[in-house]
Parts: C-alpha cells; sequence; structure tokens
C-alpha cells in the first residue's frame, strides 16, 4: 500500500464506478423524460426527476459534480425556488427525452444526450476534483455551467467549444508492457506511479500494491515477477471482475472510509467492518445518505426560514421593549405613590418654586424646602424622597402633574398590554413556522430514509396473508407485470369486463389460501371499468401463471396490451366494488394503502372506505387528509401527498366511511 498508515478516504465515483453504474443504470435512465428539474446552487447539484414510459415509474437522477451520480427511487417532493438559475436549467432540460449515456473510456466524465423536441443537446457531468455540469448545444459549445472559469488547459464560459480536462486514464487490458516501459524514465514509487501515469483509481492501485506486497516500492526495483503479480492483480480487480460485490468499508470507530464495486485487498481484515449491497447505485446512494440529507435540509425554502428570523427578531426586539417599559411602569408607580402619600408637602414646595421663579428669580428657588437642584433652561426643578428624585415643570400646576403622571401610568399600561398581545400573536406565529419547518425536515428525512419497494411502482396490497399482490395501472403495466413479474405458479386475476388491471397474487411457489385470492379479486374488481360504470357487484376469474401467454394462436392476431389465457378459469362471484384507502406507517414513514375493509380496519390508523359515485378522486384526498386534521392527527395529514391518495382512488366515487383507529401517532 502508499507510505499513508490509513487507508486513503473516498469521497467520490472513480471512472470504474462509473462504468459499472452505467452498466446497471442506462436501461432505466435511457428513453425517460425530463419531468422536472431541481438546481441547489450553492452546492452546484441537480435533481431531475425522471418518468420512464416503457416501466410506467418515476425517479431520480442526481447529479453531484466532482462526486457522484445516482438513481434514487425513494419518494422525493422537493420544494419550488423561484431562483433564476433553477429556471435556466428547467428552460434547457424540462420535457427533455434522454436518448443515451456514454462514458469517456476510462475517465470520471458523462456525457447525456438529450433531445428537447427536433432540439439535440448533451449534458456532460465531471466527476473528477473542481469538476462542473453543463449543457450543451448540437455543436458542442456551452450554453450552461454550474460554474465558469478560466483555467491554462481550458476555458468554461458561454458559446464556446467545451473541452474536458486533460485525458490522465489509460483504458489498458495489461499494465506489464506499459510498466516496463515506464521504469525506463520513472523512478517512484508503484502506487504513485499507477495513480499518476497510468490513471488507475487510488483505491485499486492501493490494493494491487498491497496484493502484491510492494508498499513503499520503487518502479526501478520492481522484478519482472512483482511486474507479472501487478499485472495478474490488475486482470482480477479490473479487467476480469465477472460479479460485482459492491461495499462501503468502515472503521472499526465505525468512520466510513469509501465505497467500492467489491471487497479490495487491503480491506480484507478485522481492522475494517463491511456492508454489502445489490448495486452500485444502492451504495453511492447509502454512502452519501447522511451528506444529502444534510443537503436537502439546507435547501429548504428560504423564504421560510427568513420569515422565522424575521419573526425571531422582532420577539426580541418586544423582550427589551417591554423590559424598558416595565421598568419606567415601576418608576411611574413610584413616582404616583410619592405624590399621594406627600400630596399636601409637595403642592406647597411646588407653589413655593413658582412663586419665586416669577418674583426673585431662578437664583433663590434652593430656599423653598427640600428642592434638590434646579434645570432653569428646561423650566424645571426636583424634590429628592428617599433617595427618589422627583422632577416638577413650573409650567404647569401640581394638580396639573399628579393627573399627568396617573394618565401616563394608564397609558404604559395599555402600551405594555398591547405589546404583551402582539408578542403572543409573534410568539403563535413562530411557533407555527417552527412547526412547519419541523415537518418539511421531517418529509425530507423520511422520503429520503424509506426507498420505495420495488412493488409500489404498480397497484399494490399486502394480503391478511403476508402475500403480495400487484396490478397494473394501466395496459402497458399490465404487460410489463406478465413479462417481468409474473411467474408459473403466480395466480393472476382479472374482473369479468373489458378493460380491467391484471391482477397479480406472488406465491413465490407457495400455497395460497382462499382469503388471499378473494382480497385480490376485490383490487381486480376495484380497479376496472366497472367502477367508472357504477356497477356495484362484478365476477372475477383467476388462473395460474402458467395459463398465461403473451403469443396468439397461429394465424391470429393479438392486440397490443392484450395476453392469451389458456385452460380452465376459476371465478370469485359477484365480488363487490366496496374498496379501503387508509394510512399505515413504515419505518416512522406513512404510506398509503389499500384493500378489503376488514383487512385495513386491522392494518391502518385511519382510512375511508369508497364505493362507485359522483365526487372526483382529488376531492376525496383532501377531504379525508382535513378529516384527519380535524381529528388531532394534524401531523399525520401533514405528512400526506394529496396525490398519493388520489392515483388510489379507482375513479369517481362517493364515501361510506371514515374511521380513526386510537391515536395517530
Amino acid at each position: 500500500m502508499s507510505s499513508r498508515s490509513e487507508p486513503r478516504r473516498k469521497t467520490s465515483m472513480s471512472w470504474l464506478d462509473l462504468k459499472i453504474w452505467l452498466q446497471e443504470q442506462r436501461e432505466i435512465i435511457e428513453k425517460s423524460y425530463v419531468d422536472n428539474l431541481y438546481y441547489i446552487k450553492d452546492k452546484s447539484i441537480l435533481i431531475i426527476k425522471l418518468y420512464n414510459s416503457l416501466r410506467s415509474s418515476y425517479y431520480w437522477l442526481i447529479v453531484e459534480p466532482s462526486k457522484r451520480m445516482s438513481v434514487s427511487f425513494s419518494n422525493l417532493k422537493l420544494e419550488e425556488v423561484s431562483e433564476k438559475p433553477q429556471k435556466i436549467w428547467r428552460t434547457l432540460l424540462k420535457d427533455c427525452r434522454i436518448h443515451s449515456l456514454y462514458q469517456i473510456p476510462c475517465e470520471r466524465i458523462l456525457y447525456i444526450e438529450v433531445e428537447c423536441g427536433k432540439t439535440l443537446r448533451k449534458v456532460v457531468v465531471e466527476l473528477l476534483p473542481r469538476g462542473v455540469v453543463c449543457v450543451l448545444d448540437n455543436q458542442g459549445r456551452i450554453m450552461l455551467c454550474s460554474e465558469y472559469r478560466h483555467m491554462k488547459d481550458r476555458v468554461l464560459k458561454p458559446g464556446i467549444p467545451y473541452i474536458p480536462p486533460p485525458i490522465v486514464s489509460k483504458c489498458l487490458d495489461s499494465l506489464a508492457n506499459v510498466l516496463d516501459e515506464l521504469r525506463t524514465r520513472i523512478d517512484d514509487e508503484v502506487v504513485k506511479v499507477l495513480i499518476k501515469e497510468i490513471g488507475l483509481p487510488p483505491e485499486i492501485a492501493e490494493g494491487i500494491v498491497f496484493q502484491c506486497n510492494l508498499k513503499s516500492r520503487k518502479l526501478s526495483d520492481l522484478t519482472n515477477e512483482n511486474i507479472f503479480c501487478i499485472d495478474s492483480s490488475y486482470r482480477d480487480l479490473v479487467i476480469n471482475v465477472k460479479e460485482y460485490k459492491p461495499c462501503i468499508i468502515y472503521s472499526n470507530q465505525n468512520i466510513p472510509i469509501g465505497f467500492y464495486h467489491q471487497l479490495l485487498p487491503q480491506f480484507n481484515n478485522s481492522a475494517y467492518r463491511i456492508e454489502f449491497y445489490t448495486t452500485i447505485n444502492e451504495t453511492i446512494n447509502k454512502f452519501f445518505e447522511k451528506e444529502f440529507e444534510t443537503i436537502m435540509l439546507s435547501s429548504i425554502s428560504e423564504k421560510l426560514k427568513n420569515e422565522l428570523e424575521s419573526t425571531k427578531n422582532a420577539i426580541e426586539r418586544i423582550d427589551k421593549l417591554l423590559i424598558d417599559m416595565k421598568n419606567e411602569l415601576e418608576n411611574l408607580k413610584t413616582t404616583l405613590s410619592i405624590i399621594e402619600s406627600l400630596y399636601v408637602e409637595l403642592e406647597q414646595i411646588h407653589e413655593c418654586v413658582v412663586s419665586t421663579v416669577k418674583t426673585l428669580g431662578w437664583n433663590h428657588v434652593k430656599n423653598c424646602r427640600s428642592v434638590e437642584d434646579i434645570f432653569p433652561n428646561k423650566g424645571t426643578y426636583t424634590v429628592k424622597v428617599n433617595d427618589i428624585v422627583l422632577e416638577f415643570d413650573v409650567k404647569k400646576s401640581f394638580v396639573e402633574h399628579y393627573t399627568g403622571t396617573q394618565k401616563a401610568l394608564a397609558g404604559l399600561e395599555k402600551s405594555i398590554a398591547k405589546a404583551e398581545e402582539e408578542r403572543k400573536k409573534l410568539s403563535a406565529k413562530l411557533e407555527e413556522l417552527m412547526k412547519e419547518l419541523k415537518l418539511k425536515e421531517m418529509k425530507i428525512r423520511l422520503k429520503l430514509g424509506r426507498p420505495k419497494e420495488w412493488y409500489e411502482t404498480f397497484i399494490w396490497y399486502i394480503s391478511s396473508s403476508g402475500f403480495i399482490v400487484i396490478g397494473g395501472k394501466d395496459a402497458s403495466q399490465n404487460i410489463k407485470i406478465i413479462k417481468r413479474f409474473l411467474e408459473p405458479h403466480d395466480i393472476v386475476l382479472h374482473a369479468d369486463i373489458h378493460g380491467a388491471s391484471t391482477v397479480v397474487i406472488k406465491t413465490y411457489g407457495e400455497k395460497i389460501d382462499n382469503d388471499t385470492i378473494r382480497e385480490a379479486a376485490v383490487i381486480a374488481a376495484c380497479y376496472s371499468k366497472a367502477w367508472k360504470l357504477k356497477i356495484m357487484s362484478i365476477d372475477v376469474f383467476w388462473v395460474y401463471g402458467s395459463q398465461i401467454s403473451l403469443s396468439p394462436p397461429s394465424g391470429e392476431y393479438l392486440p397490443k396490451g392484450s395476453y392469451m389465457v389458456y385452460g380452465e378459469r376459476n371465478y370469485v362471484k359477484d365480488v363487490n366494488l366496496r374498496l379501503a384507502i387508509g394510512i399505515e406507517v413504515v419505518d416512522k414513514d406513512p404510506r398509503v394503502i389499500i384493500g378489503p375493509e376488514h383487512v385495513l380496519d386491522k392494518k391502518a390508523l385511519a382510512y375511508i372506505v369508497v364505493i362507485p359515485g359522483d365526487e372526483d378522486p382529488q376531492y376525496i384526498a383532501k377531504d379525508f387528509i382535513e378529516y384527519l386534521k380535524n381529528r388531532n392527527c394534524e401531523e399525520l395529514a401533514s405528512l400526506l401527498d394529496v396525490n398519493d391518495i388520489t392515483s388510489r382512488v379507482p375513479g369517481k366515487s362517493k364515501v361510506v366511511k371514515k374511521v380513526i383507529k386510537g391515536s395517530c401517532s
């Protein structure tokens, strides 16, 4: 390994990671449309919402220059901002179709070709240090970049051709000949040569050096046997890998060291903790999870944060004002108390001072009893009583002083009451703003924390016996389910009407109970044309997956979106079109579930029951959320997305029941 005692911490994707990631994710991303786009300016991060019509699914492409590319299947709900940079990115890319993705061989540079109507553009993503993301026109000229720069080897600014950074990596099938040539002119440590001259990812170079026991060895010291070992290790770690086993490596102190396409030799010991994942994409998302959460939280509406800060400042100003007014109030009360207790004496002193000023002048005022000081320019004098100094104006009578003090005290009490009322309102507003901020943060954490299950792309249901039931939302999803997910031992259900969801019970080879079939039949009946026609019950047939075929009989034509059913059909008669839609909590994240009423009554925190009717699905969804708010379930309601509920309502409906089961927390 290198001369470092501690392993190098990896914080960005290597060209090898990018190559593997592309192999994994290309099929998902290509042919998708840019449904929306969010740009986090201070981090130069693009978060692109994509829709793949072939898969009938939405997902997110996260583009973080200098660090990573990844696809997230989390149900993110990002906040709208009206910043100019985001508007420009959207203008250039929204509604565009991703045509293809390709990598500069063995480099951390990715091109995304997009079709925007009849216009072709490219998005180039640089994952190397100080990398950028840019949009190029069909001539390769820069239209927009996350950052504009003037460097010695290239310039990034609008209107000029995009030039990638100097190429370092060499795509090689073998290192032996290259190392033979390099050792005639370079005398540096092997690990440095592998990184700087050949362009290997540092972790791969360190793995090779570790495996060949060449720590601190220089290139000129290598034997033919050493070069053979390096070449062999390179092939094992880079060229001939048949099965990737992505992982994150942690130190024994649980500090993440890096993410890798497989367990590398330098980490294969008890000094490290290893977490394996199914894909490199999943590994990348997990590695950057906390950092991404922090970025998302920091991007919460500036308007909300500014309003919150402004409210806090207003409360602080009122608090200072209240302190001053209450101190003044105490002084006025003391003054009034003294005046009332020594009224006759103070009145006599005041008459003496007024008379003296008129007849003899200010120089003789102190001859009046108890006068402490005089201020001729102001026309006032002071009297000291028990260390309390009272000031009187010779232009006013003593009665005016007395009534004026009473009025000032009453006015100050009103001002204090008004300020306290204003503070109370601001405190309530602050509490609401804090609550709103907390809920926004909670939504982000929940959306990032629980990735969607594979079946959540479809109409889905978990039976009372624990079987997964999926159904197509449209004809394309029906065919997708049959092509990709149907196995011979699964059970397929369909309402006995033209135009319905194809519903599949995933059996995984286990015997299915009658309750599960009846429950799945409710899903098949409700998500059929019968709902639109307001048919209140319908027969549902079921067959095994082995009876389904996408091939028509010889000489016949099978319409698009159709399939053949062979053999005997089994029927569930007179299935009522009555569906429960409710909320359950999974890992603190509320999600919308559907099913027969008796099943949701045991699983859901709250639910509604709908039958065919005349009310719009979105109205029903909003009304359900409002119902939760009015039943002390405000926090739960605020975490729900009205569209998630709307999409579960089969069509125009009538709500026949609303239920909340105990506490919503």
